[in-house]
């Protein structure tokens, strides 16, 4: 037989030598269509492939030895679409494929090393259940774009090692769905020699204990539309010391470690999540913990830029549980916007206070503070959170207001203490003789501070000169 063409709609045509069994194809030099399944199981089962060099699926084809089955495919090199599992006690010669596009290549309890792979764009490469795969030879990988696939690399179980620290220019998806970079349940996947990603959906996940990805080399992450990154459950992450990522999503977990020693967040990216994240954070986009009881903590120090848009949420008054909390351990310089959203039609009674923020120390000031009245954006309501800042805290105190309310309170010269004065600014005009030092209260980590003077510098904006 010199020619074969498996099915070409629905499911597979099999080609199979079980419990000793012998196909001899030998005739074979290329198959250019059709699914097929081609498997060997049982000693002294053998497929003769000996002459086929390239194998185009055009659709999900199948190829495994197992069970001291044998393949005889010494002269297979090129294949596309094709779904190679290699297994323990399974004879499949792999030394001499160059490449692959589309498809998987498996190693499943045993280890394999593809020397001569050279070009493997489109392809999953997966190692579980304690088996290896390495490729030396590859160091270029695209994800595709307008396809049907959801390519990963995929390091799964304890032991479960996928090498692919050759790699040095990595590409996502270029269109619809994502391509996965993945290390679950104890697997390792190294690709340390990527130093930035500048294109492609890509969703980066290391789950479990003992997990982890090696991503050492990658300083910058700039995909042309939004990516992912998380670790949880035990796993880790090692970034480069100092990482810049855009349009960006990373997620912070209790049980989740993301190694570095600066993560700067431009403006079109989120870093969001609970637990703590052992890094200086320098942030321009948005910053959003979320609910629980441990809160997000910036284990360093956090600066706000002009940009950033710094996030909480509102369900309820239970600290962490219903409402976000952020703990920095270092200083906190404040900047761009400070917003809220409420959730779950939640309404604080006046006088409750709820403590947002506490940091090191302070500097710098919010310029705007969003949705502070309750409901808002979608509600008229009189009652609103008012912030209270003390040296090393943030809160924000439910009140009643009836007429003009306070937009932005900050530092009037000096952003670093002590403080010359206090610019407030309001919602509306103000006549200057109607806001006078007996209408302050300015309570400091040592007590009462007393005003000295009050100026008025524009009809919405005073001074409180200290």
């Amino acid at each position: 037989m010199t020619n074969l063409i498996g099915k070409t709609a629905y499911n597979h045509m099999d080609v199979r030598a079980l419990s000793g069994g012998t196909i001899k194809l030998n005739g074979l030099t290329s198959i250019s269509q059709g699914y097929l399944d081609v498997w060997s199981e049982g000693a002294a089962s053998f497929i003769d492939l000996s002459a086929l060099t390239e194998w185009n699926s055009k659709g999900a084809s199948y190829l495994q030895a197992i069970g001291n089955g044998t393949i005889l495919a010494p002269n297979l090199k090129r294949m596309i679409d094709i779904i190679a599992t290699l297994r323990p006690n399974g004879i499949l010669s792999t030394e001499q494929w160059e490449s692959t596009n589309g498809g998987t290549v498996v190693a499943d309890g045993v280890n394999v090393v593809l020397p001569n792979l050279v070009a493997g764009d489109q392809t999953s490469f997966i190692a579980r259940n304690g088996g290896g795969l390495t490729l030396p030879a590859l160091s270029s990988y695209a994800a595709g774009g307008y396809n049907g696939y959801t390519p990963q690399f995929k390091a799964e179980g304890a032991g479960s090692l996928l090498d692919l620290s050759s790699l040095t220019d990595l590409v996502g998806k270029t269109a619809y769905n994502y391509m996965y970079v993945r290390a679950f349940s104890g697997g390792r996947l190294v690709m340390n020699s990527v130093t930035s990603i500048d294109d492609g959906y890509l969703d980066m996940w290391c789950d479990g204990e003992e997990s982890f990805i090696d991503a050492s080399g990658l300083t910058h992450w700039n995909p042309w539309a939004i990516s992912y990154m998380r670790a949880s459950a035990g796993g880790a992450i090692q970034l480069a010391d100092v990482l810049d990522i855009e349009a960006v999503q990373v997620t912070i977990d209790p049980e989740g470690t993301l190694l570095l020693s600066e993560l700067r967040v431009q403006a079109s990216s989120t870093l969001k999540g609970t637990g703590t994240l052992r890094a200086h954070v320098v942030n321009k986009g948005t910053l959003a913990p979320d609910h629980n009881t441990v809160g997000l903590t910036i284990d360093g120090d956090l600066t706000l830029t002009d940009t950033s848009d710094l996030r909480f949420t509102f369900s309820g008054n239970s600290p962490g549980d219903e409402y976000d909390q952020l703990h920095v351990t270092g200083a906190l310089t404040m900047g761009g916007k400070f917003s809220i959203e409420w959730k779950n039609n939640f309404e604080p009674t006046s006088g409750e206070s709820f403590q947002l923020i506490d940091v090191a120390s302070f500097a710098g000031y919010f310029e705007t503070y969003t949705n502070l009245s309750i409901g808002a954006p979608n509600s008229n309501s009189d009652t609103e959170l008012e912030p209270e800042l003390s040296a090393t805290s943030l809160a924000l105190r439910t009140t009643n207001h009836l007429g003009a309310k306070v937009t932005s309170i900050g530092p009037a010269l000096r952003l670093e203490a002590p403080l010359d004065g206090i610019d407030v600014t309001f919602s509306e005009p103000i006549l200057g003789g109607t806001f006078t030092l007996a209408d302050i209260l300015i309570s400091g980590p040592g007590g009462i501070i007393n005003p000295v003077e009050i100026r008025q510098q524009t009809p919405t904006q005073f001074r409180i000169e200290l």
